[in-house]
C-alpha cells in the first residue's frame, strides 16, 4: 500500500515539473535570456571602462591626546569621502579593500586654550596611498575638526576595596590584602581632587572566600575626569583559623602610688580567633587586662569591671573571663 502511494507522488511531481519546463523553456524564452545576458554584459563593460564614483569610509584612531586633557567634544568615529576612478578599478578595490584605519594625530595642539581645530584635509596624503593609482578624492567629511576640552589637574591617590573581604566560617585573612598598583594618577577638575581622597574598586565579590585568591578588576570611574590605569590586581591571602587561650594578668591604672589593688582572680582569661600560620606569634604581652581607679566609683559590692584590649590586628571574636573581679584596696 506504502510503495503504491510513493508511485503516485513521484508520478504527479514529474507531470508538474513536465509543465512547468514546456511553460518557461520555449523557443521565445531562450531568446529573451540569450539578449538579457548580451546586454547586461555589455553594460557591465561599459561600467567598467568609464569613469565612476563610489563613496567610502575609514575608521579613525585619536593619538596625541593628554592625560590632563578632558574633551568635552565627542570624536567622530569615521571620516567619509567620495572616491573617483575607472569603474574596473573601484570594483577590484572594492572586493579586495581590507577594513582601513587613519591615525589622527593631535600631538602638540592642545595650548590651553579649550579648543583644538584639526583640518581633516591633512589626512588625504594618508588616504591616497591606500586607494588605487588616479584616484581623486572629493567630500571629506567631516572636513573639519573642532574639539572643545578642559585642563585637567592630577593627583596620586591610593587604591581601596569598595567593600569587605566576605570570607567562609573558620577562616580568616593570612595576611594584609594586596592591591597592584597600590597609587595611580588621577586627572580631574581641581575642585574635584580636592575632595578625593582615594579611588575605589568597583564592588566584585560573589561568594565567600576559603581559598587564597587573586582578582583584576576595574575602578570606579570619574564622571569628569579619568584614572591612569582602567584595572588592578587584588591579591586576598586566606588560611584556615584555630583558637587559642591565654592568661592575662591584671593590671592598676590611674591609682595613687600609696594604693595598692589586689584582684581575685589575679588574671583573665582570653580566647580568640588566629590563622593557623601566626598561632605562636601572638602572646601575653599582645594584651592588656586593665582596671581603672576612675571605675570604683561607680563600683559595688567590691567589685570591678577588667577592660581588655589588644594591639595585634590578627586576633578576632576575642572574649574573656571574668569581665569583672572582686578586689582589695591595701594601702602602703
Amino acid at each position: 500500500m506504502q510503495k503504491i502511494a510513493w508511485t503516485s507522488i513521484l508520478k504527479r511531481t514529474k507531470t508538474i515539473i513536465t509543465k512547468v519546463a514546456e511553460v518557461f523553456f520555449t523557443k521565445d524564452t531562450a531568446t529573451f535570456f540569450l539578449f538579457l545576458c548580451l546586454a547586461s554584459a555589455f553594460w557591465f563593460m561599459h561600467t567598467i571602462g568609464t569613469r565612476r564614483s563610489m563613496t567610502v569610509s575609514f575608521d579613525l584612531v585619536y593619538e596625541g591626546i593628554p592625560n590632563d586633557v578632558l574633551l568635552t567634544t565627542d570624536l567622530p568615529q569615521h571620516v567619509t569621502f567620495s572616491v573617483k576612478n575607472e569603474g574596473q578599478k573601484l570594483m577590484n578595490y572594492y572586493l579586495n579593500a581590507d577594513v582601513d584605519t587613519l591615525v589622527v594625530d593631535l600631538s602638540n595642539s592642545f595650548d590651553g586654550s579649550g579648543q583644538v581645530i584639526y583640518d581633516m584635509q591633512l589626512l588625504k596624503s594618508d588616504i591616497q596611498r591606500r586607494l588605487p593609482e588616479s584616484s581623486q578624492i572629493e567630500d571629506l567629511t567631516p572636513g573639519l575638526l573642532t574639539l572643545n576640552y578642559l585642563t585637567l589637574g592630577h593627583k596620586v591617590l591610593p587604591i581601596r576595596l569598595s567593600e569587605d573581604v566576605p570570607l567562609a566560617a573558620q577562616y580568616v585573612l593570612a595576611d594584609s590584602i594586596s592591591i597592584t598598583p597600590a597609587l595611580v594618577n588621577v586627572y580631574a577638575p581641581q575642585a574635584v581632587l580636592d575632595t578625593m581622597h582615594f579611588i575605589a574598586v568597583k564592588p566584585f565579590f560573589v561568594k565567600p572566600l576559603s581559598k587564597t585568591s587573586v582578582f583584576k578588576e576595574p575602578l570606579m570611574t570619574l564622571e569628569y575626569g579619568h584614572v591612569e590605569v582602567s584595572e588592578v590586581q587584588i591579591n586576598v591571602p586566606i588560611e584556615l583559623s584555630t583558637e587559642k587561650t591565654l592568661e592575662i594578668p591584671i593590671q592598676s591604672v590611674n591609682f595613687p602610688s600609696t594604693t595598692v589593688l589586689r584582684t581575685f582572680p589575679a588574671f583573665v582569661r582570653v580566647t580568640f580567633s588566629i590563622g593557623v600560620s601566626r598561632f605562636n606569634s601572638v602572646t601575653a604581652n599582645d594584651f592588656k587586662a586593665e582596671v581603672f581607679y576612675e571605675d570604683l566609683e561607680n563600683t559595688k559590692e567590691h567589685q570591678v569591671k577588667v577592660h581588655l584590649s589588644t594591639l595585634h590586628t590578627d586576633v578576632l571574636n576575642m572574649r574573656y573571663a571574668p569581665m569583672e573581679v572582686e578586689f582589695l584596696l591595701e594601702k602602703e
